[in-house]
Parts: structure tokens; sequence; C-alpha cells
């Protein structure tokens, strides 16, 4: 569903509109409306709308001040703009900061759902070219999933139920019924020709592959769902054919079946934890060679014990760096990367991690470019001191106020920007988690530290520039708007509370 905002100071605008555009037709959502243009940069801050239909002269904001502020938050909004004016000059401007379509006053329901229409349209392609971008991407990532999943596996404590969940999201996971075919007393010399020749002949079966199929010593395990009864009899018929020259004993094959692809797993990695090398079997490619983290020297593992513990960034950034030490190449500083993301105790299932997060972490080109993404991933979930926010707490929010108030001059803060760029989590999870946590929304809370810090730099510094203010608290070249949100929070405007601070001083 796409998210909609309504703008407008008239509320039978807002009420008609409201009630005679078909958004379920549309597959949109109308997730607010606004009567002014602070309110509604506001909602949008805290509702990450993709379609603002927006008013153009309103108070405290007008709609061209509003589209322009929030491109700023978010350059994806798209905005479509109601006049009660026939102003060429107001029109020229607001297609200036690429507002899609111009409607004036009375709008037709069927001018307005169909400029809705469109935009969802070319919404739509984009979103076709990007979940084609992200398959594409997804099947580089494959291999050091699959590899990061192992070496989880085969950790000690084995796979958390979380670590599964992340997974299973990524590397497409079925539902419902395993089987595991095992061709047993298959001989190393004979691997290559055997992969060729099976892959050949599963191409040919309804069934659907789940991974590369595992090659440890004489053994062949391959995981694959079928709906189809006979594709297990023509799977043994083809394994029982096989007969090259020079082979020692014949092959023999055999199915398990398993209820989940959980259980399935297990079983697997408990029946070749045991050997050193393991072999990653994928068709028309090289078998993939893994050694077993248990067995071998050297795991480059993470040891989570510790990490709960971590209490602030030179911690964080020792630990990563003694965990990157002996990495010597881009792809194994990777591999640990997402072995963090997926495993470490601090990234909850919860968080959502999202398709950007991996392709920033795929586009690194250096083991320094990976580890110095691992800190930021790390720092922001620290928790945050007694002595700074009361109890400990080990979610992200303590961190997000902590970066907003340290940021207030920033004029692109919201939920959205923060949870693309800064925390790698999905909007809705921070958000939700936000509200949670504070009992209100973002945008309140943005706004109150903004004047809270104007209010200081006013008294303590004694600075009445009030254009220089609003600069400094993330206002930048609108000292109008700040001195508007200014007067919401205190009940004066900035002059007044500087000739208020004067008389208290004499």
């Amino acid at each position: 569903m796409y998210r909609v905002l309504l703008v407008d100071d008239e509320p039978i605008v807002l009420s008609s509109l409201s009630a005679i555009l078909p958004w379920d037709l549309l597959e949109c959502q109308l997730v607010g409306t606004a009567s002014n243009g602070m309110d509604a940069y506001n909602k949008i801050c805290d509702e990450y709308p993709d379609i603002v239909i927006t008013d153009i002269k309103m108070p405290l904001l007008n709609g061209l001040e509003l589209i322009e502020r929030a491109k700023k938050l978010d350059a994806d909004i798209d905005f479509v703009v109601l006049s009660g004016y026939d102003d060429f000059a107001f029109a020229q401007s607001a297609m200036k900061f690429g507002v899609k379509d111009y409607h004036l006053k009375p709008v037709r329901k069927e001018e307005l759902t169909a400029t809705l229409q469109k935009i969802i349209a070319e919404r739509r392609q984009k979103e076709q070219a990007l979940l084609f971008q992200e398959r594409q991407f997804l099947q580089k990532l494959k291999l050091p999933l699959q590899k990061s999943f192992l070496f989880d596996a085969f950790n000690a404590s084995g796979l958390s139920e979380e670590t599964l969940k992340r997974y299973t999201h990524l590397l497409g996971f079925p539902q419902g019924n395993v089987t595991c075919l095992i061709a047993s007393f298959l001989e190393p010399a004979f691997l290559s020709r055997f992969q060729e020749e099976f892959y050949c002949c599963i191409r040919r079966l309804p069934i659907r592959v789940l991974w590369p199929a595992f090659y440890v010593t004489n053994s062949f395990l391959f995981l694959y769902t079928a709906d189809d009864l006979s594709t297990g009899d023509q799977l043994q018929r083809f394994v029982k054919s096989r007969s090259w020259p020079g082979q020692s004993v014949e092959l023999e094959c055999q199915f398990i079946h398993f209820e989940t692809i959980t259980c399935a797993y297990r079983e697997i990695i408990r029946k070749i934890s045991r050997y050193q090398t393991i072999r990653l079997i994928n068709e028309m490619q090289p078998p993939e060679e893994i050694l077993n983290p248990s067995l071998t020297a050297h795991s480059f593992g993470i040891a989570y014990s510790g990490w709960e513990s971590l209490s602030d960034q030179y911690e964080a950034q020792k630990l990563i760096q003694d965990t990157f030490a002996p990495v010597a190449d881009v792809d194994t500083a990777i591999l640990l990367c997402i072995r963090l993301l997926f495993s470490s105790p601090l990234f909850s299932a919860k968080e959502d991690f999202d398709f950007h997060t991996l392709q920033l972490l795929f586009r690194s080109s250096t083991v320094e470019e990976v580890q110095n993404l691992a800190l930021r991933l790390l720092s922001g979930r620290l928790p945050v001191q007694a002595s700074k926010c009361g109890p400990q707490k080990a979610t992200l929010i303590p961190r997000v106020k902590e970066y907003v108030n340290a940021h207030l001059d920033s004029e692109s803060l919201s939920l959205k920007w923060l949870a693309e760029n800064q925390f790698f989590v999905s909007v809705g999870y921070l958000s939700k988690q936000f509200q949670q946590e504070e009992g209100e929304h973002f945008s309140h809370y943005l706004n109150r530290q903004r004047v809270a810090l104007a209010k200081k730099l006013m008294t303590s510094y004694h600075n009445s520039n009030i254009q220089e203010v609003a600069l400094l608290v993330g206002f930048r070249n609108n000292p109008r708007y700040f001195s508007q949100v200014f007067k919401k929070y205190t009940g004066m405007t900035p002059s007044e509370y500087l000739a208020g601070q004067k008389e208290g001083a004499s």
C-alpha cells in the first residue's frame, strides 16, 4: 500500500477528499491529514508518506515551503498541488520542485484519481526495476551468505532461531516438507562427471533446489522440495544407473524426509560437521571448498560472549579491530561482517535488515571499508550509559536520541533518513520502537530539542541573531518557520523570548 498524506487549511476539503477518493482501489493508505504546513511537515517526519496532496496557500508554512523542506528529508516523495488560485507563477515554482501535478480547486474526483493512478504506475515501474536489480544482487550474495550460514551452523552453540530467521528471508528457505537425497560411495575422481549429469537430470524434474549440494568424503547430499512423489523414484534411478570405468563400488541412494527446513539443516550439519573439508556443489560451477571452522586452527570466528557488555565507542572499536585483525582479503571481511549482522546478540531479528545495508557491505572494496561499516553498525547498538539516559537500554532508541541531539543543526533529520543512513533498519521498525519507548512522535521530540537548544543559545551565549540561531538548530534559511515552531512550543516568538530575558536581567 502506498502511504498518502492530505494537507489543506480548509476542513471541508480534507473531509471530502478523505471520503471520495477510492483508496483501496488505488492500493493507497491515507496515513493522515494536516491543516497547515507545520503540522504537515511534522507528519511527513513521522509517517514517511509516499505521496503528499497539498494546498499551496496555508498558514505557518505554505505549500511551496513545505515541498522544498520535505524534499530535503526525502527526495522520493511525490507531491500533488491543489490551489484555489489560477496563478502561473505558483504553478511554475511548484514544478521547479518536481511536483507531479497541479490542480485548481474545486478538483474533480476523476482528475485527482487519474493523477494518483499515474504516480502509482510510475512508482511501480521504478519498484520493478529495483526489484530486478535486487534479485541480481542477491544472486551474487548467495554464495557468501551460504558460507556465512555454514560458519554459524558449525559454531559450537549452533543456529539460534533469530539467526535462522535472518537467513530464511534472504536465502528463500521454503515452508513445509523438505527431502535430502544422499548418494553414497561417490569417489572424488568421479565427482565432476556426477555433478554435470546430476544437474542435467534435475533440470528436467519438477523440483525446487534449496541449496548447493554438499560433498564430504564419498558422500553427496542434496536438499530439495517436490510436490510429485514420483520425483524421488526418478532421482533414485538416476543415481543407481551411474557407472564409470575405474569405479570401485556401486553408488547407493538414500532419502531422508523432514517436516521443516530447520530440521533438515540441523540434521545435515550434524552429519557433515565431523569432516574437515566440505565442498559446495553448484550447477555449472567448480566445487567451492570450505574448511570446517570448528576443526581448523583459525576459524575467523566471532566471540559473542563479551558483546552485550560493551559500553562505549572505544571498546567497540577495539573489539572490531581485534575481530578483523587476522583478515587479509575483502571477501573474508565481508563474510565476517555478515556473521556479525546475522548472529550477534546485539542485532535483533525484528530489526529487519534490508537490501540497502547489504548493498553498502558488498560495495566495500577494502577490509578497512568493511571494518568501518561494521563499527558503524555496532556503535549504533551499544547501550547508552545510565549517567546519560537513566537505566541502560540496549535498544536503538537511546542511540537515535543521542545522534539527534548531536546533529540538531542538520535539516535532513527524519526517522526515514536515520533508519536508512545511520542505523540500517526499516523505518517502520524504528518508528514503532520510538513511539513505544518515548510515548511521542519523533517530530515532537526533534522540535522540543531544537527549541531547547535555541533557548540555550539565546540565553547562555547571548545570541540575539534569530537568523543565525535558526541556522544552528536546523532551520537553515527559514527563520520565519523557526519562529513559528518556537512559538508553538514556548508560547512566544524568539524576539519576545529575548525581550523577556533582557527584562529579567535588568
